[in-house]
C-alpha cells in the first residue's frame, strides 16, 4: 500500500516553516517479528517492538555505530496473562465442559493455578536476564493508574497449590501422577485442561511450555493447542476456550479505554466471562462490584477520584484472580535514525502503541536522506464508494 501526503498539509514548525514531511508512506505485508528484523536491517523505518525473545539482540545491534535504527524502551507495560474461562454455560457443549467451568469459577482453583506458577523461572525461559518481571494480573505497573497497595499477589507456592487442589476434592487415585476428579460427572477422570496459545509467537510458546511443566508438578495435565493468531483471537472473542495465554492489551494500561474487556459491564465482555441471550452471564458478587466501579470510572472527571476507583477495581481483580498474571516487560519502538520528531519514551509515555503517540503525520526526514518516491508528483485521489 502506498499512501501519498496532501501537498497542502498545513502544519509547520515553531518558526513557521513547513518541515520536509514524508510525501509517501509504504506498507508491506509482514509478520510480528519480521517487521522488527526489517527495521533493524534498515529495510523498514518503523516498528512497534513486542518480541522479548530478541531484546538482547536488538540492544546489541542498536549500540553499533552503523546501526540504521534506534530503540526506545519504556517502563513495564507489556504483559501476558492466563485467561481461565469462567462463563458457567456460554460456549459449552456438554455436561463435562460445564463441570470444568464450575471448577474454574471456584476461587480456590484459580489461586492454586497462580501458586503453581514460578514466574521468575518462566521469565528466564523467555529471555535470561533482568528483562522480565512477575505479573500479578490487572492494571499494568508502569501506568498512571497503578498503585502497589491495590495488588494482591498469589506467588509461587507449589505446596499451597497442592493443598488447595486437595480441598477441592482432587487426589491421584490411580497413581499416574495426575490428579483425579473426586466427585460429580467427572469422578475418576484425570484433571486435564486444554491450553490455547499462538503458534506464531515464540514468547507465548515458551510460556506455554513452562505452564505445562509447572502445573504438572502439582498434578494438572495441560494439553497444548498451538493455533494461528487469527484462530486464537476468534476463540477468545467467542469464548471458545478453557485456558488461553494472551498478551494483555491496552485495557490494562488505560482501563476506561475498553471497559467491556475488564469487567462484565455488558454480555460481550470480558473474554473470560462472556454471555448471550441463550446463556446469560452468572455474575458473582465481586463481578457486580467491579462492573459498578468501571461504570463509575467512565463518569468520573477528577483524576484523584478516578485513580481511587481504579485501585478498588484492581484489588477486586487481583484478590479474586480474575485472570492469572504471568510475566511483564517493557515495550518499545524501533525507528530509523533518519526519522525525526519522535520524542524519547514513545510509545509508553502516552501508554499507547507508537502510531497513537508518535503521530505519523508529524514525522519527517531531511531531504538529502529521503528515498526515491514510487509515485512522485501525484495527488492522492479521494475514493468514493
Amino acid at each position: 500500500i502506498v499512501l501519498r501526503r496532501n501537498p497542502y498539509y498545513w502544519k509547520v514548525d515553531s518558526a513557521g516553516n513547513q518541515l520536509p514531511y514524508f510525501n509517501e508512506m509504504h506498507y508491506k505485508l509482514s509478520t510480528w517479528s519480521d517487521r522488527s528484523v526489517q527495521t533493524m536491517a534498515g529495510n523498514a523505518d518503523y516498528s512497534n517492538f513486542e518480541t522479548p525473545s530478541i531484546y538482547v539482540e536488538v540492544l546489541k545491534k542498536a549500540r553499533q555505530k552503523n546501526a540504521a535504527f534506534k530503540a526506545n524502551f519504556g517502563g513495564t507495560s507489556l504483559g501476558w496473562h492466563l485467561m481461565i474461562n469462567q462463563a458457567a454455560k456460554h460456549a459449552t457443549k456438554n455436561d463435562e465442559e460445564q463441570a470444568r467451568r464450575e471448577l474454574y469459577r471456584d476461587l480456590r482453583f484459580r489461586q492454586a493455578i497462580s501458586h503453581a506458577l514460578d514466574r521468575e523461572a518462566m521469565g528466564d525461559a523467555v529471555i535470561p536476564g533482568p528483562f522480565m518481571n512477575p505479573y500479578a494480573g490487572g492494571i499494568q505497573r508502569d501506568t498512571p493508574f497503578y498503585s502497589n497497595d491495590s495488588v494482591v499477589f498469589f506467588g509461587y507456592r507449589a505446596d499451597r497449590a497442592k493443598q488447595l487442589l486437595a480441598e477441592l476434592g482432587f487426589a491421584d487415585s490411580d497413581g499416574d501422577g495426575i490428579l483425579n476428579w473426586g466427585s460429580g460427572i467427572m469422578q475418576g477422570e484425570n484433571l486435564e485442561i486444554p491450553l490455547i496459545f499462538s503458534s506464531e509467537r515464540a514468547t507465548e510458546r515458551s510460556m506455554a511450555d513452562s505452564t505445562v511443566s509447572m502445573l504438572r508438578e502439582v498434578g494438572i495435565k495441560i494439553n497444548l493447542r498451538p493455533l494461528k493468531s487469527t484462530v486464537v483471537r476468534d476463540s477468545r472473542d467467542g469464548g471458545n476456550f478453557e485456558f488461553m495465554i494472551y498478551r494483555v492489551q491496552q485495557e490494562m494500561k488505560i482501563p476506561m479505554n475498553r471497559p467491556n474487556e475488564i469487567a462484565p459491564v455488558s454480555p460481550n465482555g470480558p473474554f473470560w466471562h462472556l454471555g448471550s441471550s441463550e446463556s446469560p452471564q452468572d455474575l458473582r458478587p465481586f463481578e457486580i462490584q467491579m462492573a459498578a466501579l468501571v461504570n463509575a470510572m467512565l463518569k468520573e472527571r477528577d483524576s484523584a477520584k478516578m485513580k481511587a476507583l481504579v485501585a478498588s477495581y484492581n484489588r477486586l481483580f487481583t484478590e479474586n484472580v480474575y485472570t492469572v498474571g504471568l510475566i511483564a516487560t517493557s515495550d518499545g519502538l524501533l525507528i530509523n535514525k533518519d526519522v525525526k520528531n519522535v520524542n524519547p519514551g514513545i510509545p509508553v509515555n502516552l501508554y499507547q502503541w507508537g502510531e497513537d503517540s508518535a503521530l505519523r503525520e508529524r514525522l519527517y526526514t531531511k531531504p538529502a536522506q529521503q528515498r526515491e518516491e514510487l509515485l512522485p508528483n501525484t495527488v492522492p485521489l479521494k475514493y468514493n464508494n
